[in-house]
């Protein structure tokens, strides 16, 4: 058999000087799986010899005699090799090379009359070709004329003799057969030749099998009487059994290949790379519908194998996997899958995950199903050993069914299999009817203060007594000496302080070191900003992004923080009310409560782009500080009846009202449909209703 194919990429190389044979088992998935046939020599001779039938040696011939043009020579002696009497074999042993005579019609031109036909003239018929034993090969798109020789020279400069029959040759030059609706086989090293490989929708100018000789893309040839089998991609166990000849079994010798099943195949022509396109489906060439071509190391015009297509590993049967290792994006073929690795491959019933470290892989193979001493569980081969019933479970090493603890929604107390649901802790206890640990408050000897279970031990203590450590209501007296401010130790306060100040850990009235609005209280090079918790002074950023642009911490211009408003963060200026904003601006978030707070941008609605940023666009939404503000936030996609929470869920023009996306306007114009209807505090604007 011609060498075949590591995962979908290794094919057969023509004109190969390799010592030892070219006809080499294709191997699985994983590289290493090419070990596994060195056991399969049987195999391998019968498909060679079935496949493959011309003698192939290994030549020893210099490279520069790689460049040799075969050329008619009359002093070229029969090479015992080439003779059919040698082999055995009839003068049309070749099972790619056949006529039928049902071929009647062709646009090639008869040789002329009266001359004797050579190998490559066109032909119709064997009429057409002449000389004592004619052969017009009519399996080939394009038909040549062929016959019996018993030098080279007998075929002419283009032709050379194999088994006394004339062959198209094609070394070094693979695609010379591409006149003739075929691809270069080899033969031996520089006696290559052209086999049929038709293609069952030739391109534009291509040679094309005639009405009454469709094409069978299994065979290649033009021929009333198609191939019988199995399709490319279906299970075999000998070549006979698939359509296109060719068979990767499940065992070779008794050993396992890695190719669950087996795997029927076919030949075709290998295309140019070019034809390999990222992100294409890989080229069908002369593939039968459904497969394609792989590439390999193959030359342009030379065989190739022809395997399942696939997008998704589910295209391909049980067992095997969408190998996407050709450079095609998310296509491939069909190829035996590592069960291991990949999620995606199924074995199915029958089979099971084999381990092989002789190959290197993990695939499906056949498993005998075990389930002596278990009555549930995995049975060995994937499928099941029985079900426990509704008050059993199974334990899985053990395959045995036994009493399944009930403990739904439970979390103490008896599981009904000897065994418990959980253990209550602290001051919990286990409340048998619903298996829930219920809190025991712990007030034995107390009259105030936690019980324990979040709750208290009797009522608040009265004014000027508080509830000591041990429970008792006793005697508080205030300890404000020295504070002016914060807790009294008896659940009162040492007093508050005034606007811009704060009360120290020790209970003094303190002015905040600097005013983030103001920017004051700060020394030079510095800048005042609200830290989270207070105003600190810190040193200026040295980019200094303006209000109204993205920011990414801290880096706004003085005077300046970093908000994120929705999905939107944009440095915004620090304000108190207002007048602090500026125009037609509103101190419209809260940092510090009422306290502090940040201005919205200045932008119109109704021109929504006009004052935000590109990708931005100008709502009016409420937030805790004002109503009807109007701020630049970074656009979303809703439109009208979209569902949302934030105003910038919707896309510019619009805004969230009632949960939903409804487009703004002023007047009954500005609505796509329906009339505008006014919102309650947003003065001049509405949204389009009904």
């Amino acid at each position: 058999m011609p060498a075949g194919v590591d995962r979908a990429d290794d094919t057969f190389v023509f004109g190969s000087r390799a010592a030892g044979p070219r006809c080499a088992y294709p191997r699985p998935v994983s590289p290493a799986i090419a070990l596994r046939f060195a056991l399969g020599s049987m195999l391998l001779a019968v498909a060679c010899s079935s496949t493959a039938r011309d003698p192939i040696d290994s030549s020893t011939s210099s490279p520069a005699d790689a460049a040799v043009t075969v050329a008619a020579d009359a002093s070229i002696e029969p090479d015992a090799e080439d003779s059919a009497d040698a082999q055995g074999l009839p003068i049309d042993a070749d099972p790619h090379i056949t006529h039928d005579d049902a071929r009647v019609t062709s646009d090639a031109s008869p040789p002329d009359a009266g001359r004797v036909a050579t190998a490559l003239d066109s032909c119709r018929t064997d009429v057409d070709c002449g000389g004592a034993a004619p052969d017009c090969l009519d399996a080939f798109p394009e038909p040549f004329c062929s016959g019996p020789c018993t030098f080279d020279a007998d075929c002419g400069r283009e032709g050379f003799c194999v088994e006394r029959t004339c062959r198209a040759a094609c070394f070094p030059w693979p695609t010379r057969c591409d006149r003739f609706g075929g691809y270069c086989r080899e033969h031996r090293f520089e006696h290559s030749y052209c086999v049929p490989s038709c293609t069952v929708a030739p391109s534009p100018g291509a040679p094309s099998c005639p009405p009454e000789l469709p094409c069978d893309p299994y065979s290649g040839e033009c021929t009333a009487t198609p191939t019988r089998g199995a399709p490319n991609g279906a299970p075999c166990t000998v070549d006979a059994d698939c359509r296109g000849g060719i068979c990767f079994p499940e065992y070779v010798s008794g050993a396992l290949t890695g190719y669950p099943g087996g795997m029927c195949r076919s030949w075709t022509r290998r295309p140019a790379n070019t034809d390999f396109v990222r992100g294409q489906p890989p080229p069908q060439s002369g593939c039968p519908p459904g497969s394609a071509a792989i590439r390999g190391d193959a030359l342009e015009g030379t065989p190739t194998h022809c395997l399942p297509a696939c997008a998704r590993s589910s295209d391909c049967r049980e067992g095997y996997t969408c190998s996407t290792e050709t450079a095609l994006g998310p296509y491939g073929y069909c190829v035996p899958g590592d069960c291991r690795v990949d999620p995606s491959v199924v074995c199915g019933a029958g089979r099971a995950c084999h381990d092989e470290p002789a190959l290197g892989s993990s695939f499906c193979a056949p498993c005998t199903r075990d389930c002596a001493g278990h009555n549930c569980g995995d049975d060995g081969c994937g499928g099941s050993c029985g079900t426990c019933v509704s008050t059993q479970q199974c334990n899985l090493p053990t395959g045995v069914c036994e009493c399944a603890p009930a403990c739904s929604g439970r979390s103490c107390g008896d599981d009904g299999c000897g065994g418990s649901c959980g253990t209550c802790v602290g001051n919990a206890q286990c409340d048998s009817t619903n298996g829930r640990c219920e809190c025991v408050p712990q007030c034995n000897g107390r009259s105030c203060g936690d019980d324990g279970c979040g709750g208290t031990c009797g009522p608040p203590c009265a004014g000027g007594l508080r509830c000591s450590s041990a429970g008792a209501c006793e005697v508080c007296t205030p300890q404000c000496a020295g504070k002016n401010c914060g807790d009294d130790s008896c659940g009162g306060s040492c007093g508050s302080c005034g606007n811009g100040e704060i009360c120290s850990a020790a209970g003094a009235c303190a002015r905040v070191p600097c005013d983030p609005v103001r920017q004051t209280g700060c020394g030079g090079g510095e800048r005042c900003l609200w830290n989270g918790t207070q105003s600190v002074c810190a040193p200026l950023s040295a980019f200094g992004t303006a209000n109204g642009v993205f920011c990414a911490s801290e880096d706004c211009v003085a005077g300046s923080a970093c908000i994120t408003v929705g999905a939107t963060q944009t440095c915004r200026e620090y304000c108190r009310n207002d007048v602090d904003c500026g125009g037609n601006g509103k101190c419209a978030y809260d940092v510090a409560g009422a306290q502090l707070g940040v201005c919205a941008n200045r932008c119109d609605p109704i021109a929504p782009t006009t004052g935000c940023l590109p990708g931005q666009g100008c709502y009016v939404l409420d937030t805790t500080r004002a109503r009807q503000v109007f701020d630049c936030l970074e656009w979303g996609t809703g439109t009208t009846g979209s569902a949302c929470v934030n105003a910038d869920d919707c896309f510019t023009r619009y805004t969230c009202a009632s949960s939903q996306c409804q487009r703004l306007c002023e007047v009954d114009a500005d609505c796509l449909s329906g009339s505008c209807a006014a919102v309650p505090g947003w003065g001049r604007f509405g949204v389009c209703g009904p």
